[in-house]
C-alpha cells in the first residue's frame, strides 16, 4: 500500500507547525505504511505580485559544507530583472544571487553541474536567452560553487536561423562524459533548423575546457530535439557517464509520438531509444533517477503529460536494459502529471533511490514521491494556498544531514496573481494515520503527536478514515432530578427522560469547568425562572425576559450559553415539573 503524506493546513503539534491535509471521515486500521515529509523552509520568489516562473534543481554541495544545496529561479525582482539564487541546504539562506534583465529567460532552466573544475566544490549551470527579442539564441553559463564566478559561457552556432535556435532553453549536468575527472554539461537548442525548422540540436561540453565534445541533431522539422535532456549516470557500466535527449514531437508513421535517446558518453553512440506511442501523451521531461532498482546501474525517468482524454504518466526505465521498471500514475488522475520529473535520492532510507513527479494543474497542483523499490507512492505534497504546485520538482540531497534525501517543490504562485514559492521538504520517517476526535469526526494523515494535540485517539500508522469512529459523548441531563451522566446521544435518548446537551459537553451544574454529575445545582429548579417556587406559565414570560437580556436564568440546558435551544429545554423542564 502507498506510503503517503499530504500538505495543506496547519494544525497544532508538539513537533511544531506541521502542514497536513485533513480528511473528515472515520478510520480503518487497514494495512498501509505511511510517513510524513516536513517543510523545512520556503524560498519566496523575488517579484512583486507576479505569477513567477519558478524552477528548481538540486545543486549538489556548492559550498562544500557536507550538506546538499539547491538552485532556484525566483522570477522578476520588481526592478525588471530575473533572479536566480543558490540556497544553502543547511540554512535556507542565499549563497549566491544573480540577476539579468527580464526577457532573457534567465534561469528558465537551472541545474547542478557536478564539479566541472575538479576543485572539490560542486558547480551549477544557468540557462539564458538573448534579451533583444529574435534571434533567441542564448548564452548559458557554468558558475563556480567555490566563488560564484563564471567558469564557462557557451553559445549556439545556428547563424542562419532567423528566429534563433533557443540555445540554452534546456541545461543540465551530464556527469563525467569523457572520464577525465571533470564533470561535463549538456545544453539543448530545440529550435535549431539544421535538419528542418525546429528540428532541434543538443550539445555536450567539456567541464575541463568548455570545448564541445558532442553535437546531436533532430531528425525532422519540428522534432524539437533537445527540449529536455540530462545526464543519466553510467548506464552501461563502462566508466563513462551517459546522457539522454528528448525529441518530444518526433513522428513515427505520421503520428507524433516522441523519442528519447540514451547516448554513450564514451562514444556518443545511441545505446537505446525509448519510443512514445498512442495513448502515452506527450514526452515532457527526462531526468536521472539514481539507482532505482539497486542493481549498481543508474536508471532514468520520463514524464508523459496527458490531455482531456489521457491521464499523465511517468515511466522509470532501467539504465542497464532500457526496459520499463515502473509506470507511475497520478492518484487523482491529473492530466498534467509527469510535467516535471526528477530523481529524489533515497527518501525513505531503504537503499533504493526514489523519484518525484510534478503535476502542476488539477487541484492547484501536487507532487508525489514514489518508491524505487516498489513503485508505490511514498509522499504526496499538496497545498491549497499554492498555485501550480509541482511545475518544477527535484531531489534536494540530504539538506539536514539526517541520512535521508530531501525534496524541493516549486509553485509559480501561492494564489493567482501572487508571489511564487519553492519549498524544501525534509523526508522524516514519522508514521501517520487516522485519528478519531472527541466530536466523533476523523482526521486522516496525522502523526500520533498531532492526534494527541487535537485530543483525539491515533488509530495506528497507515490507518485511514472509513467510518468507524465511535460516536461522541456528551452530558445527558435526567430532567426529573437534574442529575447528569456522560452518554452518547442515542444512549441518552433511550433513557426516555434524558436531555442530551451535545457532543463534548460535560456535567457541570455550576459552570466551573469541573464535572460534578449534575445539570442543575442541588435544590434548584430550572423551569422556575422567576424563582417563586412554582412552575407556572408565568415562568415562560420570565424566560423570555432572561433570553432578551442574556441573564443566567436563560440557560435551561446547562451548556453555559443563552441560545434559542434553551427554549426547547425550558419546555422539557416545564413539562417535567420540579
Amino acid at each position: 500500500m502507498p506510503i503517503r503524506y499530504a500538505a495543506g493546513m496547519v494544525i497544532p503539534s508538539p513537533l511544531g507547525a506541521i502542514v497536513v491535509a485533513l480528511l473528515v471521515a472515520a478510520p480503518s486500521t487497514a494495512a498501509q505504511v505511511a510517513y510524513r515529509a516536513f517543510p523545512l523552509y520556503d524560498v519566496p520568489s523575488s517579484g512583486a505580485l507576479n505569477v513567477s516562473s519558478t524552477f528548481v534543481s538540486d545543486a549538489g554541495d556548492v559550498n562544500n559544507d557536507g550538506t546538499g544545496d539547491v538552485i532556484i529561479r525566483m522570477g522578476d525582482d520588481g526592478n525588471g530583472n530575473d533572479v536566480v539564487a543558490i540556497i544553502s541546504g543547511a540554512t535556507g539562506s542565499p549563497l549566491y544571487t544573480y540577476a539579468e534583465p527580464a526577457g532573457t529567460a534567465f534561469g528558465d532552466s537551472v541545474s547542478g553541474a557536478g564539479d566541472v573544475n575538479n576543485d572539490g566544490f560542486d558547480d551549477f549551470i544557468i540557462g539564458a536567452l538573448d534579451n533583444t527579442g529574435f534571434p533567441a539564441s542564448g548564452t548559458p553559463s557554468v558558475y563556480s560553487g567555490a566563488t560564484g564566478s563564471v567558469i564557462h559561457t557557451f553559445s549556439g552556432d545556428d547563424p542562419n536561423n532567423p528566429f534563433g535556435d533557443f540555445f540554452g532553453a534546456a541545461v543540465s549536468g551530464a556527469g563525467d562524459v569523457n572520464n577525465d575527472g571533470f564533470d561535463d554539461v549538456i545544453i539543448g537548442a530545440f529550435s535549431d533548423d539544421t535538419n528542418g525548422v525546429a528540428s532541434g540540436r543538443a550539445y555536450v561540453f567539456s567541464g575541463a575546457t568548455g570545448q564541445e565534445l558532442y553535437s546531436f541533431f533532430g531528425v525532422n522539422a519540428f522534432d524539437a530535439f533537445g527540449d529536455s535532456l540530462g545526464g543519466v549516470g553510467d548506464v552501461n557500466n563502462d566508466g563513462f557517464d551517459d546522457f539522454a535527449i528528448v525529441a518530444p514531437n518526433e513522428e513515427v508513421n505520421n503520428e507524433t509520438e516522441g523519442r528519447t535517446r540514451v547516448y554513450s558518453g564514451a562514444t556518443g553512440a545511441v545505446l537505446y531509444t525509448i519510443p512514445g506511442g498512442p495513448g502515452l501523451g506527450a514526452m515532457s521531461s527526462v531526468s536521472d533517477a539514481g539507482d532505482v532498482n539497486n542493481d549498481g546501474t543508474g536508471d532514468f525517468i520520463l514524464g508523459f503529460t496527458g490531455n482531456s482524454q489521457i491521464e499523465g504518466t511517468a515511466r522509470v526505465y532501467s539504465g542497464a536494459t532500457g526496459a520499463v521498471l515502473f509506470v507511475l500514475t497520478s492518484p487523482s488522475g491529473d492530466e498534467e502529471f509527469g510535467f516535471s520529473v526528477s530523481g529524489a535520492g533515497d527518501a525513505n532510507g531503504d537503499g533504493f533511490d526514489d523519484v518525484i513527479v510534478g503535476s502542476p494543474m488539477g487541484s492547484r497542483g501536487s507532487a508525489s514521491v514514489f518508491s524505487g523499490a516498489t513503485g508505490e507512492e511514498l509522499i504526496s505534497v499538496t497545498n491549497a494556498l499554492q498555485f501550480n504546485l509541482g511545475q518544477s520538482v527535484s531531489g534536494a540531497g540530504d539538506v539536514n544531514n539526517d541520512g535521508l534525501d530531501d525534496l524541493i517543490v516549486a509553485s509559480p504562485g501561492r494564489n493567482a496573481g501572487t508571489l511564487g514559492i519553492a519549498t524544501v521538504y525534509e523526508s522524516a520517517l514519522v508514521p501517520i494515520g487516522a485519528a478519531c476526535l472527541p466530536d466523533g469526526s476523523c482526521v486522516d494523515g496525522v502523526t500520533e503527536a498531532e492526534a494527541a494535540a487535537l485530543g483525539g485517539t491515533f488509530r495506528g500508522a497507515g490507518s485511514v478514515c472509513d467510518g468507524t469512529c465511535p460516536p461522541p459523548l456528551g452530558a445527558c441531563c435526567i430532567v426529573v432530578d437534574g442529575t447528569c451522566i456522560q452518554l452518547t446521544e442515542d444512549e441518552c435518548a433511550q433513557l426516555g427522560d434524558g436531555l442530551w446537551l451535545g457532543a463534548e459537553t460535560i456535567c457541570d451544574a455550576n459552570n466551573d469547568g469541573v464535572p460534578d454529575g449534575m445539570c442543575n445545582p442541588p435544590g434548584t429548579c430550572r423551569a422556575d425562572v422567576n424563582g417563586d417556587g412554582f412552575v407556572t406559565p408565568t415562568d415562560f414570560t420570565a424566560w423570555i425576559n432572561a433570553y432578551n437580556n442574556n441573564l443566567p436564568e436563560c440557560d435551561q440546558n446547562g451548556d453555559a450559553a443563552c441560545t434559542p435551544t434553551d427554549f426547547t429545554a425550558w419546555i422539557a423542564n416545564f413539562n417535567a415539573g420540579c
